[in-house]
């Protein structure tokens, strides 16, 4: 059997979809049209429930806010110590992957952690581009 064979779907039904929203919104327009008076209806219905949405949202945040302040300070703050986090002390990782099969490892090769993270940027965007341009190694 063929891995790369393709089978083709009928898109009837969306079709009809598509159809049936365009004739509600034709519907929409002429009742609208028709009754104004639904016009100023329809607009303070979605205000109502705008504020309504947005007070939700609000009290979520105060809620969370309220309930991570004690999670935070129950959890502390945990690092190191002993440790030197100079970055003139980090090592070269040229080499590392020799022999080592993968799509990423031609990248994990050219990447050089010397001065931040700014190198590990470069080398996964040109990963990218090559995976994108298919550009030879």
């Amino acid at each position: 059997m063929n891995p790369y064979s393709t089978t083709r779907k009928s898109t009837l039904g969306s079709a009809i979809g598509f159809l049936l929203i365009g004739i509600a919104i034709v519907g929409a327009v002429a009742l609208m049209i028709a009754f104004p008076q639904i016009v100023d209806s329809i607009v303070w219905i979605c205000v109502v429930i705008g504020a309504a949405i947005l007070l939700v949202c609000l009290g979520i945040a105060i809620l969370s806010g309220l309930l991570v302040l004690p999670m935070y300070v129950k959890k502390g703050e945990e690092y190191q110590i002993n440790v030197s986090y100079d970055l003139d002390d980090v090592k070269d990782v040229s080499g590392k992957m020799e022999g080592k099969e993968g799509d990423m490892a031609w990248c994990w090769k050219t990447v050089r952690v010397r001065r931040g993270w700014n190198h590990i940027a470069e080398g996964i965007a040109e990963h990218i581009l090559r995976t994108i341009f298919i550009m030879p190694g």
